[in-house]
């Protein structure tokens, strides 16, 4: 089975799932059969049917929801569109929506044949071939992915943003480097041969970074263990962070909006007061660390402890 949200331009987010039922076309009908009733008795949804690249489509058009603007008479009150539900069959594959467009959508590119398919999108492409497991022939048992700007997109229409705001949002975008962030996905495989779960996560940023994303820069170390790590912890992890690199993107990108020097201006009248820490933020903190962070998990061996597993931060 798949799951996703589908963004068009113009529209906002719409669901679908596809399920590949198999043999169990029996079944199927029978859910599907308990699911008109529920639906169509007491007038509660219109169902129709129309026919969409050459296959049968049901439509459930739901009730109209109650505006909900309180008793403020001066604001022109919105009618929300009616909600629908709708399917097709196909082969063995169960297709369900909550748009007839997304079913066309995905109608129209059945056969794999058309120009634009999701399967040679190249961000996916690359996700799927490098968060494989050892086997690259096995199949993951799930595979996930995520385009941030078509979801920004998506949420701002699901929204009722109008063009202006979503012009200035979308603008605001490059200025931040956020433009450069094209895909985040990765794979999960259960009941490996060595561990019960295995999770691999790729970010997809198309080259080269800039803006908020370099502030997330991990230099590749040899992370091995510490030897004030003991051999009985049940979780650990590290990361090797260029702190620095951090550092001065955060501060470029804030005196980019509010002069130079404003960071830091605030960062030495922060370290200044005579009632705050005195500590400069710069100097005495980002100066000090090399980024390696290490991360301890333990279960407390005393039974009368609390329970559960507690962790240690530890930052060089």
């Amino acid at each position: 089975f798949a799951v996703a949200a589908l963004y068009t331009v113009g529209r906002p987010l719409a669901a679908a799932g596809l399920m590949d039922f198999g043999e169990k076309r029996d079944t199927v009908d029978k859910l599907l059969e308990k699911m008109n009733k529920s639906l169509t008795d007491d007038d509660k949804a219109k169902r129709t049917e129309d026919e969409i690249e050459g296959t049968q489509v049901v439509i459930y058009t739901l009730p109209e929801a109650e505006s909900d603007d309180g008793d403020d008479d001066s604001k022109p009150k919105k009618k929300p569109a009616p909600g629908t539900i709708c399917y097709f069959i196909k082969d063995t594959t169960l297709v369900v929506s909550s748009r007839t467009d997304a079913l066309k959508a995905i109608l129209t590119r059945w056969d794999g044949e058309h120009e634009r398919i999701f399967a040679d999108k190249q961000a996916f492409k690359y996700i799927r071939e490098k968060c494989r497991g050892e086997n690259a022939e096995a199949v993951p048992h799930l595979t996930f992915y995520a385009d941030p700007i078509g979801l920004v997109k998506g949420l701002m229409a699901l929204g009722g943003a109008d063009t202006t705001q979503s012009a200035y949002v979308l603008g605001l975008l490059p200025s931040l480097g956020l433009d450069k962030l094209k895909a985040f996905g990765g794979t999960l495989d259960m009941g490996t041969d060595d561990f019960d779960t295995v999770s691999r996560a790729l970010l997809y940023i198309e080259p080269p970074a800039a803006g908020v994303l370099n502030a997330f820069q991990f230099p590749a170390k040899n992370l091995i263990p510490p030897k004030w790590v003991p051999a009985t912890v049940s979780t650990y992890g590290a990361i090797n962070w260029d702190v620095a690199a951090a550092y001065i993107t955060v501060e470029t990108l804030y005196d980019t909006f509010l002069g130079q020097g404003a960071l830091a201006k605030i960062v030495d009248n922060l370290a200044e007061q005579d009632d705050g820490p005195k500590i400069h933020i710069k100097k005495d903190v980002v100066d000090q660390v090399t980024g390696v962070i290490t991360i301890v998990g333990s279960v407390s061996a005393d039974a009368e402890a609390l329970s559960g597993e507690r962790y240690l931060f530890g930052v060089e």
